[in-house]
């Protein structure tokens, strides 16, 4: 319960993110379950909610949160963002709310389109575990999500990050044709 804690409170600093995009199109407050598509037209991606997990935009942040049991989560973000900028905001700390961070424990992992990182969330806190995963689609926009738990979760949450990231369908913002 403390560390569900710490990161709903983490949730408060989530606008270092600046998601206008994502903010202006969906419905602050509304939960949107597993299975459900999730379109950022601004942003021109679009991703569906894990099987299990649900998901809302809550009212006091620009970022669209994930949980399948308020102990791991997943925070999505996108926007338009060139790679180096991309490499450069997974290499530095997360700074959350109330002194919590996620630090990097590695350089991040580039290929072509993709970044990955492992975190260790907390200055000394070996329970809890995260990974952040972004994708720069051919239109420009970066989807991003950044994961969060307990340790023992750790490899299903980089997995799941992998899955999402995977699924991503990008389309021109300006009238969302698919590509």
């Amino acid at each position: 319960m403390k560390h569900a804690w710490i990161l709903i409170c983490a949730l408060s600093a989530a606008l270092i993110f600046n998601l206008p995009a994502l903010a202006s199109k969906m419905e602050k407050g509304r939960e949107y379950v597993s299975g459900e598509f999730i379109e950022v037209p601004e942003a021109g991606v679009g991703f569906v909610v894990p099987s299990g997990w649900r998901g809302m935009l809550p009212k006091d942040i620009d970022m669209f949160v994930m949980t399948p049991d308020n102990e791991s989560y997943i925070f999505a973000f996108a926007r338009k963002m060139e790679k180096n900028e991309l490499k450069k905001m997974f290499s530095a700390p997360i700074h959350l709310s109330n002194g919590i961070s996620l630090f990097p424990t590695s350089d991040p992992f580039i290929s072509y389109r993709e970044i990955s990182v492992p975190y260790r969330v907390g200055a000394s806190d070996d329970a809890m575990a995260g990974y952040g995963r972004a994708k720069q689609g051919p239109n420009g926009s970066v989807i991003g999500f950044i994961a969060a738990g307990p340790i023992s979760h750790g490899a299903s949450l980089a997995v799941l990050t992998k899955q999402l990231t995977s699924g991503t369908t990008f389309f021109r913002a300006s009238d969302n044709k698919k590509q």
